[in-house]
Parts: structure tokens; C-alpha cells; sequence
């Protein structure tokens, strides 16, 4: 796959970033490719030749499961569309798509993705709550089972801090119920970073 996208990059020079670094125009993980170009036309340029690597390798592309993604003054542009041996690729507008745990759709905003993190983490906080199980075995399953679940997407996602403590708000309700915890007791108590045992999501 090296060889493929060395011999396709000449196509097109990549992005140039702040510090003045070009970027490479083609990124390769395992049999994923990222193509990246300052302009629709150079796009297109690197897409031919890779078709052409790639039908001298007897591989193929999968138009359908690719996606594209064309900004002009950092919003979304959809009339300028991208093909793939003659099957067009569909845009992030059309079909979003999620790697992990982050959703790219059109608007660029992570909005979906926190909603999705909401209803969740309710559905978890409830499932537990109605298994049965004693309160201190309901904990031990939002530390090890829930909490990892929900730290992923807040690091990759940018969530506002309000967010964040409204998620905690929700989640000490249980714990202080499953713990047998007065009302009065303070949330550091339950999210504070020195704990030994912390709950805290940030």
C-alpha cells in the first residue's frame, strides 16, 4: 500500500499547515485511505491515479463506503461532487459516518454526538439501576462498565463544561442512592480528582 500511495501523491501537493509543514496528500492506516488536496481539481487528479495503481494491483475501491467532505471558507460545500471508478461517493451531508466514537455529518459540530451520549448514559444509569443488584455492585458497574464507556467521547468530542457537570448531576442522583448518600453531601465527595476511586468525568 506504500508503494501505491507514494506513486499516486506526486498527483497533487498536500495542505500547508500554520507552521509551514506541507502535509502529505495521501495518509494510509491498514487498507484505509485519506486524501487530502487544496482544491476539488487536485482532489481529482490524486483519485484517477489511485484508480489506476490500484487496477494495475487487481484491487478495488468501495465508492460506497468512502465518504467526501469538500470545505470552501470553512463550510460545506455539496456541488462539487467526487467519483470513484465512475460511482459517486457519497458526502458526509448525504450519509454521516462515525469513527471513533466521533460523528462526521455536515454541520461539523459535535451536537449529535453529545445528544447520542445523553440518551445513553440514561439508558445505562436506568438498565442498572433496574437490575436488582445492591447498591455498592451498581456502583462498582458505573466505575468499570459505564464511566469508560462515557470518557471516550468526551475526549474526543469538544463538550462544553456544562454539559459535562449535567452529565455528573444525572449520574450522583444514582450514586447517592445506590450508595445510601444523604442529599447534603457534597458532589467533590463523589467526583473529586484526589479520590482513590474517582468518578469524576473531568
Amino acid at each position: 500500500m506504500n508503494m501505491l500511495v507514494k506513486a499516486a501523491e506526486v498527483e497533487c501537493r498536500g495542505l500547508l499547515s500554520k507552521s509551514g509543514i506541507r502535509q502529505p496528500p495521501i495518509r494510509s492506516f491498514m487498507d484505509d485511505l485519506t486524501v487530502t488536496a487544496t482544491s476539488v481539481t487536485g482532489c481529482r487528479w490524486l483519485l484517477r491515479r489511485l484508480e489506476r495503481l490500484i487496477t494495475r494491483a487487481r484491487m478495488m475501491f468501495k465508492p460506497a463506503k468512502s465518504r467526501s467532505l469538500v470545505l470552501r471558507k470553512g463550510r460545506v460545500e455539496d456541488k462539487y461532487r467526487l467519483h470513484l471508478d465512475g460511482v459517486l461517493i457519497p458526502s458526509v451531508s448525504e450519509k454521516p459516518m462515525k469513527s471513533l466514537g466521533k460523528i462526521f455529518d455536515g454541520t461539523l459540530r459535535d451536537k449529535a454526538v453529545v445528544q447520542s451520549t445523553h440518551m445513553e448514559l440514561k439508558s445505562w444509569l436506568s438498565a442498572v439501576d433496574k437490575s436488582g443488584l445492591p447498591g455498592k455492585f451498581k456502583a462498582w458497574i458505573y466505575q468499570h462498565g459505564i464511566l469508560p464507556r462515557l470518557l471516550w467521547p468526551l475526549l474526543v468530542n469538544e463538550v462544553p463544561i456544562t454539559i459535562v457537570e449535567g452529565f455528573e448531576r444525572n449520574i450522583s442522583q444514582f450514586l447517592r442512592r445506590w450508595l445510601g448518600l444523604p442529599k447534603s453531601l457534597s458532589s467533590i465527595a463523589l467526583h473529586g480528582h484526589s479520590n482513590k476511586d474517582a468518578t469524576s468525568l473531568h
